[in-house]
């Protein structure tokens, strides 16, 4: 009896199974090359609906004191009281990847939220419009905070940041997902 060296016995991979291998790396590709990542889920697993839509208008003119009736402007509070913002057409979200509060790079917390890709367009467009302007983030008529455009946000990544504390950050939150 001889014994020689040990040979495992394979079996080769059908044409199909390649096919369909090759077929599966190509649409990953394709989906890395146009998203810029590949997502198969949201980011952390905290996908968000809003109980009532999100507006994200650009803010066109800010006055002291309150909006007059039929201006069609949105009433709010700025650093120096209340405040009326005249706002432009703007866009409309309903759910989000992710929202959450996160530390802040320079003390206190910020707020993050991860848009989904068509929302990610949308918002791209108007902050390319709005560098060095406000947009108000509005729910049910409601100013719920505006800020700067420092620049444009085109992956869908928004940060709104301001020093906020925990408290602060998180009741921002309930406020722009439309809970009380």
């Amino acid at each position: 009896m001889r014994v020689g060296p040990l040979r495992a016995h394979t079996k080769r991979p059908s044409r199909t199974a390649l096919l369909a291998l090759v077929v599966s790396v190509g649409i990953a590709a394709t989906a890395v090359a146009v998203t810029g990542a590949l997502v198969a889920a949201p980011m952390r697993g905290k996908m968000a609906r809003f109980s009532s839509p999100l507006h994200v208008y650009p803010v066109t003119q800010t006055t002291a004191g309150q909006c007059a009736s039929g201006a069609g402007g949105v009433n709010g509070q700025s650093a120096s009281g209340p405040a009326c913002y005249q706002v432009a057409k703007g866009i409309q979200i309903r759910r989000v990847n992710d929202i959450h509060v996160q530390g802040g790079q320079l003390g206190g917390h910020e707020v993050s939220i991860s848009l989904l890709p068509a929302d990610r367009r949308a918002f791209a467009a108007l902050t390319r419009r709005m560098v060095g302007r406000d947009v108000a983030f509005v729910v049910r008529g409601r100013l719920v905070t505006a800020t700067r455009v420092e620049a444009p946000i085109t992956r869908g990544k928004v940060l709104i940041t301001g020093g906020f504390s925990r408290a602060d950050a998180d009741r921002l939150i309930r406020e722009l997902k439309g809970s009380r």
